[in-house]
Parts: C-alpha cells; sequence; structure tokens
C-alpha cells in the first residue's frame, strides 16, 4: 500500500512538472538549432578568437624574453645580499608602523584627548598670560638681566 501511494505521488509530480519540461525541451531546441544555422558566423568568430589569443601569447612570450634577465638580476642580488636586504625591509617595516601609531602616541603626550600632559586653561583677559607680561614691561628688565649674565633671554 505504501508503494503504491508513493508510485501515485510520482507520477502526479511528473504530471505536474510535465508542460514546464516540454517548454524547456522546445527552447533547447530552438537555441541547438539557432547555432546550427549560425555556425558559419561563429566558425568565423571562434577563428578571430584563436589568432587573437595567439597573437597574445606570442606577445606575453616576447615580454618574458625580455624580462628574464632583470628577474635573473633581482635573483642574484637577493642571493648575494639577502641580509641587506632583509634588514632594510626590516627597518622599512618598523618606519609603517611607527607612522601608524603616531597620532595615538602625540594625543598621549601632548596633553590632547585623555593624555599624560596636563591641560592649560587659557587665562581669562586681563589676568596674566603671556600678553600681560609683555604689556607690563617686565619683560625688557627680565632680557637686560638675562644678557648681564650671559644667559638667553626668557622671552
Amino acid at each position: 500500500m505504501l508503494k503504491s501511494t508513493k508510485t501515485a505521488l510520482k507520477i502526479e509530480i511528473g504530471d505536474a512538472f510535465l508542460p514546464a519540461k516540454k517548454q524547456f525541451n522546445l527552447s533547447m531546441i530552438d537555441f541547438l538549432n539557432s547555432i546550427r544555422k549560425n555556425m558559419p558566423e561563429l566558425t568565423q568568430l571562434a577563428e578571430s578568437l584563436g589568432t587573437l589569443a595567439s597573437r597574445g601569447v606570442e606577445k606575453l612570450g616576447s615580454a618574458m624574453d625580455t624580462a628574464l634577465p632583470y628577474i635573473q638580476k633581482g635573483l642574484d642580488y637577493l642571493i648575494n645580499n639577502g641580509e641587506q636586504v632583509v634588514r632594510v625591509l626590516g627597518g622599512m617595516a618598523a618606519a609603517f608602523v611607527g607612522m601608524k601609531f603616531a597620532p595615538a602616541a602625540e594625543a598621549i603626550f601632548s596633553g590632547g584627548k585623555g593624555g599624560l600632559a596636563p591641560v592649560q586653561e587659557r587665562p581669562e583677559r586681563g589676568r596674566g598670560g603671556r600678553g600681560a607680561f609683555l604689556r607690563s614691561g617686565a619683560h625688557r628688565e627680565a632680557t637686560a638681566s638675562a644678557r648681564r649674565w650671559g644667559r638667553q633671554s626668557p622671552v
């Protein structure tokens, strides 16, 4: 009984897909007939592609013939100077790593967000700051004193 039920289900599924299968088969027949009808054009296209490919292979071969001596020179240099090349490449890699972390280090040491240096608040107008020192004339006295003692001016 189970076997006959499975067989009936298979028949029903097959019958349901039969129109789609027939349509697909007709489309494939039309496609293959179209290819057969256009065979001269396809032959010409295939010949053109073959010619193009063979020219490309010829050009690739001549490029390889030109490049091989330079490749051999490069390999010879690596064989003779391998340690030096490794040191140079290692230095370049370290420089790139340093460049990657430089902005973060600058922020840490310059007092940027979360930095180590204290953040200096801007003085209010009229309450000190460098401008007040210069306006007071005290800088002239400090400069003269520094000159007398052979030091650099603090300003």
